[in-house]
């Protein structure tokens, strides 16, 4: 192999890696919200611009992985006690921790200036919600407080709006909707997740409810957050069509996520895993209820 197939294959394994870096899962996930929200705006004003979905996803995408970016700088320390993040790029060095802040800084500059491209109220909201994630809740809230997600939900939640709006500024009823059920989402979600990790948190002095709340208070929590998901997730249906359809698969959706969240707080540990793929699935598909009405 010649020198420059050798360059060649560095820079692809290194592209990977800073790929690798910015979480494309996550991130991802959280596109997905914003392009269904479009979608959902668009059916409802009755009308598609693919221009403007384009730039609402590349904006989405940009901004939320120059975010991953740069928290996973002020993870570093926390990254290197926990098992489960232990052998990440940063942790191991493999990526200096400079040039993630470059790139994450690079591409939330990039998300602000195609944000501008669609109207002032999506600057606002792309800037709000990288310095929720990145200010307020990794580098002020995630070690200080048990409530840190419930402040890091806020960022997770803005996406699902930001894309509704894009396609229709008037649905502003619907887009407090979408954001609210994205909202009370979010900490039942990481909760589960930090009891299948709980030890992991308590190494790395993250404290997360349920790692450092008595049993009764974090499932009293988690319990209230979920019913308000599921409430949210109701009058998200019935505001999105006047179709009984979109409110009936609603309900059977949240009827089940009920029992999913009921058999966890019996058993934490047992079903922590389950509740936590099983919220990923649910997010997705109690948002795109709407597109029932297109069926009735």
């Amino acid at each position: 192999m010649g020198k420059h197939e050798v360059e060649l294959a560095a820079n692809k394994i290194s592209l990977g890696e800073y790929l690798r870096m910015t979480k494309p899962a996550v991130w991802g996930a959280i596109v997905i919200t914003g392009v269904i929200g479009f979608l959902i705006g668009s059916m409802k004003a009755d009308s598609l611009s693919f221009l403007r979905l384009a730039i609402a996803v590349v904006a989405l995408s940009a901004g939320t992985a120059g975010c991953e970016s740069i928290t996973n700088v002020i993870d570093i320390p926390v990254d290197r006690v926990m098992r489960r993040t232990e052998n990440r790029s940063l942790p191991q060095g493999r990526i200096a921790a400079r040039s993630a802040l470059y790139l994450g800084i690079i591409l939330i500059s990039v998300s602000l200036v195609l944000s501008l491209e669609l109207g002032y109220v999506f600057l606002a909201l792309m800037a709000a919600g990288a310095v929720d994630n990145v200010v307020v809740y990794s580098y002020w809230l995630k070690r200080r407080t048990s409530q840190n997600i419930v402040w890091g939900a806020v960022s997770g939640a803005i996406p699902a709006a930001f894309g509704l709006l894009a396609a229709d500024q008037s649905a502003t009823i619907l887009a407090v909707l979408i954001f609210m059920f994205v909202f009370f989402w979010t900490p039942p979600h990481i909760w589960s997740l930090s009891v299948e990790y709980k030890e992991d948190y308590a190494r790395a002095g993250v404290p997360m409810l349920p790692v450092v709340a008595n049993e009764h208070s974090w499932k009293l929590a988690t319990g209230a957050f979920s019913a308000a998901m599921i409430t949210v997730s109701l009058f998200f249906a019935w505001q999105s069509s006047p179709s009984i359809l979109p409110l009936t698969v609603s309900s059977l959706l949240g009827l089940y996520c009920a029992f999913q969240v009921y058999s966890f707080i019996g058993m934490p540990e047992k079903y922590a895993h389950r509740l936590f793929v099983f919220l990923n699935a649910y997010l997705v598909a109690a948002l795109i209820v709407p597109f029932f009405s297109l069926i009735g």
